[in-house]
């Protein structure tokens, strides 16, 4: 490592490496020098600094052995395909090289085995062969018992294209992305496990027929769907036809809920009407209306009229609490509210519990205490006077709401 120079033995050439650290006090000599190296870096053989060895007679040899032996001088050794990856690893980790015997090009020995060879090679059976412990896939199994069988293999090659195939898949991906018949992709990732989704049956029946298959195909995109859903999502998203979404998405147990009408119904004629179907979809905006709600919230977040939301949400049997409706006191606001479903503020639009008859939101966001107490009691409240005793408090506010 000290040396100023080194000599190939076989070709006698001089090698200079390029990495030499000069240290001349004179600026001229130093001048004349690199130019000198730099000049006969062109017609000379260079010592890889690294490794040490003649890069020009290496790559001329042709004999394996001599490669070897010109790199790695007598630790190395050249592959032995028949050993399986772990008896690979025990021989051949304390060599300094490995050596293909067909290319004589050097082995990563994170692989142990020759990747140039194997991505040239097109049989299936030698390709395994290299890479030692694989296996074929069989696409006829499930994925349960593609799972059991395979686990132990550290490669598995798909018999048609000859690639690698993922544990974490256990199915060639790239033939399943280049199929085109829907049944034969299926039987490619699910083996004789699959199902192509029947949008003619309703939700419970889509349930009862695909839940213990490994995987759902959708007829027309071929894409797999989630068995959460029992429908295709790309194609209902890409659907514009509110009939054919609600087919896909529910079968033939769904209907549209229609603005002009249903909107008039209270809550338990919209109950009653829809209770039995799958699912319910808005007429004007396509989205599903939740039979917690039995109003598209999609629409009434997009309204901006009170009376609108309000109609919406309730039906006609609502009706809006004025803010002069807080001079009334509480027994005054129950006579005259009590005939409706609902009460929603006029302020925020939220709805009014008729157990408090106020708008506990717009209260609790005020601040002024005269105010609060006006919203919550009408007129008839007070404001606590501290200074009197009990006696005098009770007969003050006694009569207060």
């Amino acid at each position: 490592m000290n040396y100023d120079n080194i000599l190939c033995e076989e070709c006698s050439n001089e090698i200079i490496s390029t990495q030499r650290n000069w240290n001349y006090h004179n600026e001229d000599i130093k001048k004349a020098y690199m130019k000198y190296e730099y000049e006969n870096e062109k017609y000379s053989n260079e010592i890889d600094k690294w490794d040490y060895y003649c890069t020009y007679c290496y790559n001329k040899e042709t004999d394996n052995i001599k490669k070897g032996h010109v790199k790695f001088g007598s630790n190395f050794i050249i592959l032995d395909c028949n050993l399986n990856l772990e008896e690979r690893r025990v021989k051949y980790m304390d060599f300094n090289g490995i050596l293909c015997e067909k290319c004589n090009q050097e082995i990563n020995n994170h692989y142990y085995y020759c990747m140039s060879c194997h991505y040239k090679e097109i049989v299936i059976i030698k390709k395994g062969h290299m890479v030692s412990n694989f296996i074929i896939l069989d696409c006829n199994l499930n994925l349960k018992e593609r799972r059991a069988k395979y686990e132990k293999y550290n490669f598995i090659f798909c018999e048609k294209c000859n690639n690698e195939i993922f544990k974490w898949n256990y199915y060639c991906t790239s033939c399943y992305n280049k199929e085109t018949n829907v049944t034969k992709k299926g039987h490619i990732k699910f083996g004789s496990n699959f199902g192509i989704l029947d949008c003619n049956l309703n939700l419970k029946k889509r349930t009862t027929k695909y839940m213990n298959f490994d995987g759902i195909l959708c007829e027309k995109c071929k894409k797999e769907i989630n068995n959460q859903y029992y429908y295709c999502t790309s194609c209902y998203n890409k659907e514009t036809d509110l009939i054919k979404k609600g087919h896909m998405r529910f079968g033939s147990n769904f209907e549209i809920f229609k603005k002009s009408y249903d909107y008039n119904l209270n809550l338990e004629e919209i109950r009653a009407k829809y209770m039995n179907y799958d699912g319910i979809l808005c007429e004007i905006c396509y989205n599903q209306i939740s039979k917690w709600n039995y109003h598209c919230i999609h629409c009434y977040n997009e309204e901006t009229d009170a009376i609108k939301k309000g109609h919406m949400k309730f039906g006609s049997n609502f009706k809006i609490l004025n803010t002069f409706d807080y001079n009334l006191n509480l027994d005054e606001r129950r006579e005259k509210y009590k005939i409706y479903d609902h009460i929603v503020c006029e302020k925020c639009d939220n709805e009014i519990f008729n157990w408090n008859y106020y708008c506990t939101s717009c209260y609790y966001k005020e601040t002024d205490i005269n105010k609060k107490g006006h919203m919550k009691f009408g007129s008839n409240f007070g404001i606590l006077d501290y200074n009197l005793n009990l006696e005098e408090r009770r007969t003050k506010y006694m009569n207060y709401d």
